[in-house]
């Protein structure tokens, strides 16, 4: 009887140590994926930076353009 006790409660542990390294096999994954969406965050973030810097001088520039053709109408009418 004890002998049968000893197989049950080896089986138990020995599923329950596979259930906790699945559960620790996801949770690295878990973890990488974490770390890849944040690499991913702060690519986009800087993006976005850049791409405000940029609208800022396009529109200085379409400003500039826009008041240099009114000036030229205005000259031409």
């Amino acid at each position: 009887m004890n002998i049968q006790y000893n197989y049950q409660a080896d089986d138990r542990i020995r599923q329950q140590q596979a259930k906790v390294q699945e559960v620790v096999g996801i949770m690295k994954d878990n973890v990488n994926l974490v770390l890849e969406r944040e690499t991913r965050l702060a690519e986009i973030d800087t993006r976005a930076d850049e791409l405000q810097v940029q609208s800022k001088q396009f529109q200085a520039v379409a400003g500039r353009v826009r008041r240099k053709y009114f000036w030229q109408n205005m000259k031409v009418n």
